[in-house]
């Protein structure tokens, strides 16, 4: 059924229903490639400043070394010491952070644009739901961010061994005095020894991290791509949609206002027909009401058949009454329910305790008046 109403919408979205998705937080967002291009600039940073953070520790402690002799050293010197080597620290720290989070919001602007909305926070069965999550699971969605997990994986290791054997390589080469990284040939250029494997190990760090961070924004650019071809598979519309669209701007805005009101208390009548056959009607007690159906064997949980405020909900506690429906005072149960779910939803998993205790107390009920009948 669903893939025969996919293959009915052919028609490109229109601006109201792209803000309407936006909206409720439905914008093309890629993790991965927020996390290449902040893995980019960080490498970048640290390929271009890598000499000058050096000389930011190692020239002032060449500096206060030189003339002091171990006799001289001393608790204060300890602390100023310490003291000064947390402050550069918490300098380099400091840039480093403000690059990656400055670079992250970047980024992050740069996919979705500004937007702000907390639609997605709100607690929705169907998101912990087992049979949602495993259709969820299993889609195609899920499928291909798993391949593109298992490839970028696959593609990291492969590159981080190939240059750690060009590494080796280069420090055998070095050390057998072929060749040298600053560009000189012949023993004399490697020195005591120490200076070749640690130029290699730095040069070796400077590839990893360039070719680690390149492929993740690589990658990260291939997940925004099908990440913004599905958006716009989901976001599609059929013919009669954009019909039905087109007519709604062409009706005059008071004429569409009645139109929704007189919707809305259609929808109401609908709801009030089912109080009759609800378990229970749960009250704040006047300004909410709740009525709840519950079956045991057939639901899984119990479901919200009518909710309204202020007269629509003193109407429905009227109604329960009238049909002998239980109906209980539970002021910050209602309201939770009432904020929560709406009509025709199961109540939120983390309601389950005190409505089965509202349940107990309602089968106690019923099985005192069958057994006085």
């Amino acid at each position: 059924m669903s893939e025969t109403q996919d293959q009915n919408k052919t028609e490109e979205a229109t601006p109201r229903k792209r803000e309407h998705a936006r909206e409720e937080g439905q914008v093309v967002f890629s993790p991965d490639l927020s996390a290449g291009v902040m893995l980019c600039t960080v490498s970048l940073f640290v390929f271009l400043f890598w000499e000058a953070a050096l000389d930011l520790f190692s020239f002032p402690l060449t500096e206060a070394f030189s003339g002091l002799r171990l006799r001289e050293w001393e608790t204060v010197e300890t602390i100023l010491a310490g003291k000064w080597l947390l402050s550069r620290i918490l300098i380099c720290s400091g840039v480093v952070f403000t690059l990656t989070t400055g670079t992250a919001l970047l980024a992050s602007q740069l996919q979705s644009g500004p937007t702000m909305t907390f639609q997605p926070l709100a607690p929705k069965w169907d998101k912990i739901s087992p049979a949602s999550g495993w259709s969820r699971l299993l889609s195609l969605d899920s499928l291909f961010r798993g391949g593109l997990s298992i490839l970028k994986l696959l593609s990291s290791i492969g590159i981080s061994l190939l240059l750690f054997s060009i590494a080796i390589h280069e420090f055998r080469a070095q050390t057998a005095g072929l060749t040298s990284m600053n560009g000189g040939t012949g023993p004399g250029v490697i020195g005591a020894g120490p200076a070749g494997p640690v130029l290699v190990e730095q040069v070796l760090i400077h590839r990893l991290l360039l070719s680690l961070s390149g492929i993740t924004l690589l990658w990260g650019i291939v997940d925004f791509a099908m990440r913004r071809f599905r958006h716009e598979q989901k976001l599609k519309m059929s013919k009669q949609e954009v019909k039905d669209e087109q007519k709604e701007d062409q009706v005059d805005p008071q004429i569409r206002n009645k139109m929704r009101r007189a919707q809305q208390e259609a929808a109401k009548r609908r709801t009030l027909q089912e109080v009759p056959q609800a378990t229970m009607v749960i009250t704040n007690p006047t300004h909410y009401a709740v009525a709840l159906k519950y079956q045991a064997g057939t639901m899984g949980a119990p479901v919200i058949v009518a909710k309204g405020t202020d007269a629509f909900a003193r109407r429905i506690a009227e109604i329960a009454r009238e049909n002998g429906v239980p109906v209980f005072e539970r002021k910050p149960l209602t309201r939770a329910l009432f904020a929560l779910a709406d009509v025709g939803d199961e109540i939120p998993m983390e309601y389950y305790r005190a409505i089965a205790e509202l349940l107990a107390h309602v089968y106690r009920i019923k099985g005192k008046m069958s057994a006085a009948s």
